[in-house]
């Protein structure tokens, strides 16, 4: 028997295997060429979706075919393309939220120190793993359960439900699977502990914040949630909160500012009159964090509809306008303060805006955008200096950005609404958003403190004195993000060698400029002092010993 003149793919009913092996045949080949693999690799950006695609469409043809071969009729119905449709979108939102994520770890970690930086890209990653566990067990249940009452969610436990149609959703074909929709709501909920790493990071424990976000996923988070968004006392009074101004961004802001308050500052931060500037060691990852998470916010602000939908571009377009007024916002506003404008609180502005237009992005115009996300970037910019005036050091500005940009956020909700905000005359929203204000903020204070309390009584939250002086990536991961470059250290400037026979030092006869010279200076500085204070506090605790 003669080989087939084309390659045959099993997974395609007829007639799409020749046709597909067709089209694919060169390309393939082309591709899987060794020598040209890499030239071609941004076609499998292309190559990829559209295979799956396909074989989605292959699947749905397999199984009418072998349903007719038993009798049964599968009529294709525009409710169950929908479905599929809608399933589809589902699952490229969740993949836009995980690039977020992404972002938030080059974020962070931009924002840290380059002696925190792997503890700052390990907490990242753990709290999604924590997040997704705690979530699948327990705390998607108090969050959308269906046998509690008004104040918490119950019933159907590890995922116990069989569809999504008990949470209001219609059920695949028709609608969406449950699957897709626990990915999503998981997908959101680990921002919450995220926006948390980001304002303690440098000097908390990396096992006691694992704890912590236990506790904050699993039972503040959802509880909150469930007052919003699980058919909850917040929800049926009316309180509005569409993609998670407040229960993602308070929530987390709150439980960052308790834990800013028990942690207190960085050592070297406040150690004199004068603030020392304990800048983050990359502005390129920084930077890079914050296109990663304005992309991936299209999928939560835009997945939040739970379809594709007329709602979809015009929230994609909401968004984008807000976030643009809040970078130029945060840009005009630094040049006022200092005649520079500053890449760190543009980035700011940016996120606040997003963080803020989050509430109501299925309810407002174009316009309102413009002002939510314009007073949101001006926000961010002011409190970041008076939160570094009141002596919390928050490195990457989470306070700014999530608590206050959601906090602007939800009232914004109440203001520009377009059917019951201040705008229209009506004033009943706006006071039930300043309920849902108080009520998550009580409740998020309280909470947070008594947990942070008893992890810092038990366990001890923060690193030690030597720990926290040589970085946490020493202390706490045994390894370093960087080796064989330049960096700064205790006491000045020092090469760090790739291996012994790499000198990577800087000829002390290389000019600098005044404005390195000073930059330089100033790190040197700071790392002076940090030094000289966790020393001078390592022998007062030796002469206490004594």
């Amino acid at each position: 028997m003669s080989k087939p003149s084309v390659p045959v793919f099993p997974f395609f009913p007829k007639p799409f295997p020749d046709v597909v092996s067709q089209i694919f045949k060169m390309p393939l080949q082309r591709l899987l060429t060794p020598t040209n693999f890499q030239k071609n690799s941004l076609a499998w950006v292309f190559c990829i979706p559209l295979t799956a695609i396909l074989v989605l469409i292959s699947h749905g043809v397999v199984s009418a075919e072998v349903a007719n071969t038993v009798g049964e009729t599968v009529p294709v119905t525009m409710s169950k393309l929908q479905g599929s449709i809608n399933t589809l979108w589902m699952i490229l939102a969740t993949l836009l939220v995980a690039i977020a994520y992404g972002g938030f770890a080059f974020l962070n970690a931009g924002f840290s120190r380059y002696k925190n930086v792997v503890n700052a890209l390990a907490i990242n990653l753990l709290t999604f793993i924590i997040t997704t566990f705690i979530f699948w067990s327990f705390g998607f249940a108090l969050l959308f359960g269906t046998q509690g009452n008004e104040f918490v969610g119950s019933g159907d436990w590890f995922l116990g439900a069989k569809t999504a149609e008990i949470y209001g959703l219609k059920p695949f074909p028709d609608g969406l699977p449950l699957s897709i929709f626990f990915l999503f709501e998981t997908a959101l909920a680990g921002i919450t502990a995220m926006i948390v790493a980001g304002a303690i990071t440098e000097r908390v424990k990396f096992r006691d914040f694992l704890i912590f976000t236990v506790f904050l996923i699993g039972i503040a988070y959802s509880l909150v949630g469930h007052w919003v968004w699980g058919g909850g006392w917040l929800s049926k009074m009316g309180f509005q909160d569409f993609a998670g101004s407040t229960v993602i961004h308070s929530v987390g802001g709150w439980a960052a500012f308790s834990g800013l308050a028990i942690l207190g500052p960085r050592m070297g931060k406040y150690e004199t009159k004068k603030t020392n500037k304990l800048a983050g060691h990359s502005m390129s990852w920084a930077f890079l964090g914050c296109l990663m998470i304005w992309l991936g916010w299209f999928g939560v602000t835009a997945g939040s509809v739970f379809a594709l939908n007329s709602e979809v571009p015009s929230i994609l377009l909401v968004v984008n306008l807000a976030a643009i007024a809040g970078g130029f916002v945060a840009m005009i506003t630094s040049w006022l303060q200092t005649k520079k404008s500053d890449l760190s609180l543009i980035i700011r502005g940016v996120l606040a805006a997003l963080v803020a237009i989050s509430g109501s992005c299925n309810a407002v115009s174009t316009v309102s955008a413009l002002w939510i996300g314009a007073i949101a970037g001006f926000l961010a910019v002011i409190f970041i200096g008076w939160f570094d005036r009141v002596r919390l050091d928050d490195p990457v500005g989470v306070l700014s950005v999530h608590l206050i940009g959601g906090l602007w956020g939800t009232i914004a909700t109440g203001i520009f609404d377009n059917k019951s905000g201040l705008i229209t005359g009506e004033f009943l929203l706006l006071l039930n958003q300043l309920i849902g204000i108080a009520a998550v903020g009580v409740f998020m204070i309280i909470f947070s403190f008594v947990i942070w309390t008893l992890i810092k009584g038990i366990f001890g939250l923060r690193v030690g004195l030597e720990g926290e002086l040589h970085g946490l990536d020493i202390s706490e991961h045994g390894i370093t993000a960087y080796n064989g470059f330049v960096m700064e250290s205790a006491g000045g400037l020092t090469p760090i060698y790739a291996d012994d026979s790499e000198d990577l030092s800087i000829s002390s006869e290389t000019p600098l400029s005044e404005e390195q010279s000073n930059s330089a200076n100033e790190i040197q500085e700071a790392d002076i002092t940090e030094g000289a204070t966790i020393k001078t506090k390592l022998e007062n605790e030796n002469d206490e010993i004594s």
